[in-house]
């Protein structure tokens, strides 16, 4: 049953889908404009739109990464069938539109739902069966398509009345839809999908006829069968490259569309679409500069996101402080509150302050155009020429008002995925940026830095005695120290304006200082080591310091530096900031050789012990914090716990789906690397397949668990390889299904400084089972009505 909150969610995702329509629908109107124009000069209106809708259905197809070429296939294949019902001219061409365009209002469906490797939940169906009134409200406003967006709409409705989104019946589905549908439903049964594995083609073609009547037109499904046992592939007519139109002022403006347009449709990042149409309109307009700018109204500035063409001096191409105010150009105000686009030339009063700034910035001639969504203007485009070229004329105003539509579109995108993106890179607890966000930001800030030639800080710290703070006061005083430490980190974060915090895990936060050096990083954790201890009750935090300064030149090395540092300002005595050595490898080294020596070789009671304890306090962890939380999220506890104890070089989370052959690894840490996440050993494979690994095969058959030795000649071979390969010399694995067809594995490696696996090999077996067997409620039958379509 639906909870009232996550009924609300799913409201709000609703309506933000549909707002995204609005807004895509909206910046498809003005690209309608140019199209029109296009035709005016040339009268190849017709070529130009069909070039603008496979560009989109190429984007969406790059997006969506089931089955590569499944646009291609249904297109074909529809056209196939169509031509065995005898349509012709319009009737056909109608049917090759609808098999592009018939999932283009996926390009509003959360990528969450869009990948999930695992069959949907029903409030996740509801939220995907809106793609077919979201392609219709996309395609709509454009015109001549009326009859396309009908047929989209009604492309999962079923013969028998039992499809969506309207239940029509029989003959009153679109013939278009009902060849399309039974189609789409044929390559996806044929296809790999992310929650199974792909149906022979006999097989899918049997699954589609026994479907006739119901889902599908009986007449139609002739039509398929007829068509596959025939050359259907020669009737497609290829996605690939647009028609080319010429060298010409207006191709020019047509290709920056179709570049925008690809980038909005495909990317989720604004950034992104702002930079390709910044330097889409350089190209296809001939102009010096062009910018993209958003307004801020907390702040009151305009900030530049991105400048593209000749910079002027002082200009950067990704600007970090690049900003105006209405103060310094007063007609922001009236542009903000009208939106009206308007030219500048460098001839106009001295004395204003755009003719002021186009002089400064070298240029004769400037257009100003909003960028306007959600009925106010959201920010500006900004395009200038130099002596050079001439004013900017009509047709080009319109022609950046089509851009500006697409900058728009993207923004209504960015907005859908907005709550989507904040809870899978936000800590629940805290409000900071998560790991995972961490991960996606630190890289490309290091890059930023060193290109600029400026030092960035990293600085690691972790809440002391946090499990006494649990055990003395509950997990609610635990959880408000948490935060105090985060909201202390935020402040500091926010003083800097560019730098960030994270919590990374547990007690464990990170705060990146952009342009910091370690002396001035230093002082600041001092700073905030002072301000905890001054509250109420005293919170004590041990902190590592790491820099590029300090030598580490990739954001795997500061980690690795900055990581190991706090280690040692724990080890030293708690409640300090201790700087990274210059070489972060050495760094790591220490730190290793040091959580060596927590567990003395002599102390085989001292690993049992500490195996009881994680043994013990996991199982309230599971009880508690993470009794709601799935196989994934407390396997991971599990394997983490364990890990630390034995001092585990890394460990791995794996499953093999019901009745698959493969067996995928989902999760991946090497402790080696800092717990960098996602670090295979050198290896990029995550899929394997299980045949060629019995031992494992076996274990999994039947549960419980092993340890396998490198140099063991008795072991399996293929195990003992893989062993050798990564750089591993043995390897602890538990395995548990659930009950319903999934076989989890857990496996912890050992390196020269791990303990022996054997030691942990009882406590992983009683928590593998326990994560997985508690973790599981009844399930709901998927798939229950038995339909072969398509989702």
């Amino acid at each position: 049953m639906t909870s009232a909150s996550s009924s609300g969610g799913l409201d709000r995702l609703r309506r933000q889908a549909l707002d995204a329509a609005r807004g895509l629908a909206a910046g498809e109107q003005t690209l309608v404009a140019v199209l029109r124009e296009l035709e005016a000069d040339q009268g190849r209106a017709t070529q130009t739109y069909r070039a603008v809708v496979r560009s989109l259905a190429a984007a969406l197809e790059a997006r969506d990464s089931y089955a590569g070429g499944h646009s291609d296939a249904v297109h074909g294949l529809s056209l196939a069938v169509a031509r065995r019902l005898g349509l012709e001219g319009d009737e056909l061409e109608l049917v090759s539109t609808t098999a592009l365009l018939h999932d283009i209002g996926k390009i509003c469906t959360p990528d969450a739902i869009l990948h999930k490797p695992r069959k949907l939940s029903e409030d996740e169906w509801e939220t995907m069966r809106e793609h077919s009134a979201i392609g219709e409200r996309i395609l709509r406003p454009l015109p001549g398509l009326d009859g396309v967006a009908d047929a989209v709409r009604h492309e999962h409705e079923h013969w028998d009345g039992s499809g969506y989104p309207d239940g029509l019946l029989g003959e009153a589905i679109p013939l278009a839809s009902r060849i399309v549908l039974a189609c789409d439903a044929f390559h996806a049964l044929a296809s790999d999908r992310p929650y199974r594995e792909a149906l022979e083609p006999a097989r899918a073609l049997e699954k589609v006829r026994r479907c006739a009547g119901r889902d599908f037109d009986p007449r139609v499904v002739d039509a398929l069968v007829a068509s596959l046992g025939a050359d259907w592939g020669s009737d497609a007519e290829p996605l690939a490259t647009p028609p080319a139109l010429g060298d010409s002022m207006a191709q020019g403006e047509l290709r920056a569309l179709l570049a925008v347009a690809a980038a909005t449709s495909a990317g989720h990042r604004i950034e992104h679409v702002a930079e390709t149409a910044a330097d889409e309109i350089c190209a296809a307009l001939g102009a010096t500069s062009a910018s993209v700018s958003r307004w801020e109204p907390s702040a009151g500035v305009l900030r530049t996101i991105v400048n593209a063409g000749e910079l002027a001096e002082g200009e950067e191409r990704r600007p970090r402080d690049e900003t105006y105010t209405v103060d310094q150009f007063p007609f922001l105000e009236e542009f903000l509150r009208e939106g009206r686009p308007h030219r500048v030339g460098a001839d106009g009063p001295s004395t204003d302050p755009e003719v002021e700034l186009l002089q400064r910035l070298g240029r004769t001639s400037g257009a100003v155009i909003p960028i306007r969504f959600a009925d106010g203007v959201w920010g500006e485009l900004y395009v200038t020429r130099d002596a050079g070229g001439p004013p900017f004329s009509d047709r080009e105003m319109r022609f950046l008002e089509a851009v500006s539509g697409q900058i728009a579109a993207a923004i209504g995108r960015a907005e859908l995925f907005g709550h989507v993106v904040e809870l899978a890179l936000e800590d629940a607890l805290t409000g900071l940026a998560n790991r995972r966000a961490l991960d996606e930001r630190l890289e490309p800030a290091v890059e930023a830095a060193l290109e600029r030639g400026e030092d960035l800080s990293l600085l690691v710290c972790d809440l002391d005695n946090l499990k006494q703070i649990n055990d003395s006061g509950g997990h609610a005083s635990g959880d408000e120290a948490l935060v105090r430490v985060a909201r202390v980190l935020e402040a500091a974060a926010a003083a800097r304006g560019d730098a960030f915090a994270t919590r990374i895990s547990g007690d464990e936060f990170c705060l990146v200082l952009p342009a910091v050096d370690v002396v001035s990083a230093r002082a600041l954790a001092e700073r905030v080591l002072g301000e905890l201890q001054l509250g109420s009750p005293p919170l004590s935090v041990s902190a590592g310091l790491a820099s590029i300064g300090t030598g580490a030149r990739r954001a795997v090395d500061l980690l690795r530096a900055a990581d190991a540092a706090q280690y040692t300002a724990k080890r030293t005595g708690r409640s300090r900031v201790y700087v990274a050595e210059a070489d972060p490898r050495a760094a790591w080294r220490e730190r290793r050789e040091t959580r060596r020596v927590t567990i003395p070789d002599a102390g085989f009671r001292r690993v049992e012990d500490a195996l009881d304890a994680v043994l013990a306090d996991a199982l309230r962890m599971l009880d508690s914090d993470l009794a709601a939380a799935p196989p994934l999220d407390r396997l991971g506890e599990v394997a983490s716990r364990c890990g630390e104890v034995l001092d585990a070089s890394a460990w791995a989370i794996s499953v093999a789906r019901s009745d698959a052959t493969m067996i995928e690894t989902l999760h991946v840490v090497d402790t080696r690397a800092a717990r960098a996440g996602g670090v295979r050993f050198d290896s990029d494979e995550h899929l394997y397949v299980l045949s060629d690994y019995p031992m494992t095969a076996d274990l999994l058959a039947a549960g419980g668990s092993f340890v396998v030795s490198a140099d063991d000649l008795s072991a399996d071979p293929a195990e003992r390889d893989l062993l050798k390969g990564w750089g591993m010399s043995a390897v602890l694995a538990a395995a548990v299904g659930d009950g319903y067809g999934d076989r989890w594995l857990v496996e912890l490696y050992a390196d020269g400084h791990t303990s022996p696996l054997t030691d942990g090999a009882r406590h992983l077996r009683a928590l593998v089972r326990e994560a997985v067997g508690s973790a599981l409620g009844p399930r709901e039958a998927a798939g229950s009505t038995g339909s072969a379509g398509p989702e």
